[in-house]
């Protein structure tokens, strides 16, 4: 029982960090992301968000902070006494964010006034959404940026609810940029260095992080890039894990996305940050110039920390089309787009895309999941597995989701975020995941229960999702030339690729392999068990 009230936990874990992480992503607007010492004039909340982040931090409340010694300092509505403390405690060169979330308190231009006044320089307001302190932020909106303005300006679509927001959110940045009523306004800012300091012109001993990715980025030239004095970035922050990226976008001056950079959130992460890199060159060594695949314009450490920066895809997301449109025409094109990632076939001579493929897969079923699931469905799926004869070979890219398919302006697919992808892996995998999650934004399931409902229903040919599933599915396998009957052991094949992944996150963010138990309440192990069931219930 304590075993697995622990591993249970896991996923609660997982959550409780990556609130607290969360917190503190605007780290990664600052010349350093990991300050050695910071200073901090707020709440339990923010404090411990920041002391997540940083090697050592003072309490200025409770003790002094050393005068010109520290790289950060953070307060929540700092009065003009803190702002003047705050600036003496910080080093040349470094970092002051505060918040200031009051409804009635001073405006952007105010505050800029008085950080102004208190000595600091580059002071750029932004507007988190949603507020971070009633839950994790999703988009940082520097205001004042014109550039930033109209690419929010874009982000909605859809007749007259497009035409309505597009008017709210035009209304709101231009009260949030001047009135006192926005709720609530993140600040950087920037203690100036002195002319001639060597420690300044060091800045931190780690490096700048802002500094190196803006030269990285000008000496490789991407389209579009200009010489260095770039409005602000605009902050994205998606996901909620702790292992997920942080991305950052080039705004052009039309409001476009001139290039896309992402960031681990996390050391854990870098792995996966630079595995993107090499999953889309390869990707692109492999099938040419295909569209609707970000291209990598650089890849490396800034600063000590990895990135990897790419084009920008710009489009909607199908998981915002499939409501109100054609889930048919969407898996169909889904179904071509897929088809175009096929490269090969493997040969009965050669075991090797078994040995990368298949038995990891077989080797989860046998240790984590068979402590877990029944006898039974153990034995089902390694015959399954097992029976699998040569099929061709594709790019799969593992997270071939609705929210990660945008439709383009042009009417083309474009699919973002390859990090988990396998340049020589198996069919209709991506697929299939695909047409569960689009079933899934049709029907607007929100919860693991609903999800399992609409999963059954695309195994139903006599559904809507069905009928739509097995038609895509059908057409996919004769674009490739696949065997109709391989389709069954892909489909498990599917769910348990993604529930290893699943079982592989929670081993890092424990820092030690979970037990079996952690996978209990895990939506992949259930569907995997449903297909099986639903199999079962066809043949007695």
């Amino acid at each position: 029982m304590r075993t697995r009230k622990r591993n249970h936990c896991a996923a609660d874990l997982d959550h409780a960090r990556n609130r607290v992480l969360r917190r503190s992503d605007w780290r990664f607007l600052l010349s350093a992301p990991y300050p050695d010492v910071s200073v901090v004039y707020a709440g339990v909340e923010l404090a411990a968000a920041v002391r997540a982040v940083s090697q050592r931090v003072v309490d200025g409340s409770r003790e002094q902070p050393p005068d010109a010694g520290c790289d950060l300092a953070v307060g929540e509505r700092p009065d003009a006494a803190t702002l003047r403390t705050m600036w003496s405690a910080l080093r040349p060169g470094g970092a002051c964010y505060t918040e200031w979330t009051t409804r009635l308190g001073p405006g952007p231009a105010r505050i800029r006034q008085r950080l102004t006044a208190a000595g600091f320089a580059d002071v750029v307001c932004y507007s988190p959404r949603p507020s971070p302190a009633r839950e994790s932020s999703q988009v940082w909106l520097p205001l004042g940026a014109a550039s930033a303005r109209r690419w929010h300006m874009s982000q909605s679509h859809g007749g007259l609810r497009h035409h309505l927001t597009r008017m709210a959110r035009r209304i709101g940045w231009s009260v949030a940029n001047w009135l006192p009523v926005a709720v609530p306004i993140s600040v950087l800012a920037r203690k100036p260095a002195r002319s001639g300091d060597l420690t300044a012109q060091l800045d931190a001993p780690k490096g700048d992080f802002q500094r190196e990715l803006r030269r990285a980025l000008a000496a490789q030239r991407p389209p579009g890039a200009r010489d260095g004095r770039e409005e602000p970035w605009v902050l994205l922050t998606p996901g909620t894990h702790v292992l997920n990226k942080i991305v950052l976008l080039a705004i052009a001056p039309n409001g476009t996305v001139d290039f896309v950079v992402k960031v681990p959130r996390t050391v854990a992460s870098d792995r996966a940050v630079m595995r993107e890199a090499t999953v889309l060159e390869a990707v692109h060594a492999i099938l040419g110039d295909v569209s609707g695949i970000p291209r990598v314009l650089c890849a490396g450490l800034c600063a000590g920390i990895a990135i990897v920066a790419e084009t920008a895809l710009s489009g909607v997301p199908v998981s915002q089309l499939a409501r109100h449109g054609d889930c048919r025409a969407l898996g169909m094109q889904s179904v071509t787009w897929q088809a175009k990632l096929v490269h090969g076939r493997a040969s009965s001579a050669d075991g090797s895309w078994w040995r990368r493929l298949v038995e990891p897969i077989l080797t989860f079923v046998e240790g984590p999941l068979a402590a877990l699931a029944d006898p039974d469905s153990i034995r089902a799926t390694k015959a399954a597995l097992v029976g699998l004869r040569p099929l061709p070979i594709a790019c799969e890219q593992r997270d071939f989701s609705p929210w990660n398919v945008l439709v383009t302006p042009e009417g083309d697919l474009a699919v973002l975020d390859w990090e988990s992808g396998e340049p020589h892996g198996l069919p209709a995998l991506d697929l299939i995941y695909f047409l569960t999650y689009l079933a899934a934004c049709r029907d607007g399931a929100p919860t693991i229960e609903r999800v399992r409902h609409v999963h059954r229903s695309t195994l139903d040919p006599t559904t809507a999702s069905g009928t739509i599933t097995a038609e895509c599915l059908r057409r996919y396998a004769e674009l490739v030339g696949m065997d109709l009957s391989s389709l069954w052991p892909l489909r498990l094949m599917c769910w348990l690729v993604h529930a290893r992944s699943e079982f592989g996150r929670l081993e890092q963010v424990l820092g030690r392999r979970p037990d079996s138990s952690a996978l209990r309440d895990s939506l992949f192990v259930a569907l995997w068990q449903q297909e099986l069931d639903m199999a079962a219930g066809a043949t007695a």
